[in-house]
């Protein structure tokens, strides 16, 4: 178990050196940056305003376009979001029953896990970071228990857990053809240390000793202070309960014929392997838990990066032309500044001081009368640049001032109608994207209760007339859960007016009967 982990830690060292030797990290942590007002390299605050210069002569303004425009595609992404529909593979009676409770089991999941959320996390990492991921586990802690606490150690039923990640706490190989291709992915949560001891102390009492030794909660990730490719404003600073955990998911592989599921703090504590070792040294594969063809790790990526596997987002290329929007407001501000603030001029000798004229209403003496200097004149140039790069923004993103709601005055209907097709039409690769996500994703739910829901549950399922009822089920009533799939389908199909007029067209047609 500690070489495995050993090795693992070696693939994901491999995967951040990729992240920054191909320049990605430096572009997710500037985007990340952006996104949350630090502006790109880091240094900026949107929440206010500062100033630098020798003497503090230039007022500092930080903008925050980026984010505007990655929440918009965000938005524009998740908000026709796919009703899924259980498609039986075979025309029997069993199948179309079995996808009828498969849906309905759908729906109550999505509705008591809140997946919509992660998918909307997802979604937004993608846009910002260029990838996204959600990943799917069976948390065998969680659910109701199964035993008297009396009589043993608790046993819980078990449960779906859903949570999306960054591309810094995920590794996978990057040299693998697709993401559909990989046969292995490796990513990182935050537990308690101290819940985590107790609940492997009796199989591994040695790493259950090391999590109570450790103190730092950020001194068990080398990388955190090493590399820094995590992102500081999403760690815990100075919390010794937490700790992270790496958990490694490799499907079956002629090596490795049966996979394997590892979990591990470091090298020096596993604190679970399927590869099992008794007190004797007998070795027992388990194996991997999940479906042999599913990680349950799904990427959302808005594009990819032609001849590699890495994913990309246009988002990206609007870094730069933020940091020269913020210039130009830079500029403005300090123009406005200093020309709020009069100079006065006086021939040398004249014994006149700047405290006698800001007061105002005094007698003023000299032998020259002062004068009053211009102020600094903003020049015409700069607004028609900030506009210039304003349009370069949103139509790398394929936004247009209609679509971000500001539509021209006397702008004809159909051309706005056309204008909002187009970006529609630009942004279908990053819906195709989440399409895909969805159908892979709760399709690989339910091959997950299949595989472990082996007790009787209670699921509140969606009824006609947008009734409800409690439905007692276990993993037998989703012995068919392979002959059907979870597919896209429009939201419109789903609603009771589509439904009413899809109805009166076979009607009229004579293709069904009232009866």
């Amino acid at each position: 178990s500690d070489r495995a982990a050993s090795n693992t830690l070696e693939r994901i060292r491999r995967y951040r050196e990729w992240l920054k030797s191909t320049g990605r990290a430096a572009r997710m942590r500037r985007a990340w940056n952006t996104m949350y007002g630090r502006s790109p390299d880091g240094g900026g605050d949107t929440s206010r305003t500062t100033q630098s210069g020798e003497q503090g002569e230039y007022v500092d303004v930080t903008l925050n376009n980026f984010a505007t425009l990655v929440t918009q595609v965000t938005v524009r992404t998740t908000s026709n979001k796919p009703a899924f529909k259980a498609i039986a593979t075979n025309a029997d009676s069993a199948s179309m029953e079995d996808a009828s409770f498969g849906q309905g089991l759908l729906e109550s999941y999505d509705r008591s896990l809140s997946i919509a959320d992660r998918d909307w996390e997802m979604v937004e990492i993608g846009n910002v970071m260029q990838e996204g991921w959600e990943v799917f586990s069976w948390d065998t802690t969680a659910g109701k228990n199964l035993t008297d606490f009396a009589d043993g150690p608790a046993l819980n039923e078990g449960e779906i857990d859903v949570h999306s990640t960054t591309p810094f706490r995920i590794a996978y190989d990057p040299d693998a053809e697709s993401i559909d291709r990989l046969k292995w992915v490796a990513f990182k949560r935050r537990f308690n240390r101290f819940d985590l001891s107790k609940s492997i102390e009796d199989r591994y009492p040695l790493a259950a000793q090391k999590l109570l030794d450790l103190s730092d909660e950020r001194g068990n990730d080398e990388w955190d202070g090493e590399d820094d490719l995590d992102l500081r404003g999403q760690r815990s600073i100075g919390s010794s309960d937490m700790c992270w955990v790496w958990e490694l998911r490799h499907l079956p592989t002629a090596a490795l014929p049966n996979g394997r599921l590892l979990r591990f703090v470091n090298a020096e504590c596993v604190v679970f392997d399927s590869f099992a070792t008794d007190e004797a040294g007998t070795i027992t594969d388990n194996g991997y838990p999940y479906d042999p063809k599913e990680l349950h790790a799904h990427r959302y990526c808005p594009a990819t990066v032609i001849g590699s596997i890495a994913g990309h987002a246009p988002s990206s290329d609007l870094l730069g032309l933020q940091e020269l929007r913020d210039t130009v407001a830079t500029q403005a501000a300090t123009a406005a500044n200093a020309g709020g603030i009069s100079n006065m001029w006086s021939r040398s000798g004249d014994k006149v001081t700047l405290t006698s004229i800001a007061g105002g209403m005094n007698l003023l003496q000299s032998a020259t009368k002062p004068e009053m200097l211009p102020g600094v004149e903003l020049s015409a140039q700069i607004p028609a640049f900030d506009e210039m790069l304003k349009s370069n923004m949103q139509e790398r993103l394929g936004e247009s001032d209609v679509s971000m709601g500001n539509v021209p005055k006397g702008m004809p209907g159909n051309l706005a109608a056309l204008l909002e097709a187009k970006t529609v039409q630009f942004n279908s690769r990053g819906q195709a994207s989440y399409a895909h996500v969805l159908e892979r994703s709760r399709t690989g739910l339910l091959k997950m209760l299949k595989r472990f829901a082996n007790s009787d549950r209670i699921a509140v399922l969606g009824g006609v007339s947008k009734g409800f009822e409690h439905k007692t089920w276990s993993a037998k009533d989703l012995s068919g859960v392979d002959r059907f799939i979870v597919e896209s389908v429009s939201p419109l199909t789903q609603t009771k007016a589509f439904k009413t007029d899809a109805a009166k067209e076979l009607l009229s047609h004579a293709l069904i009967t009232k009866e």
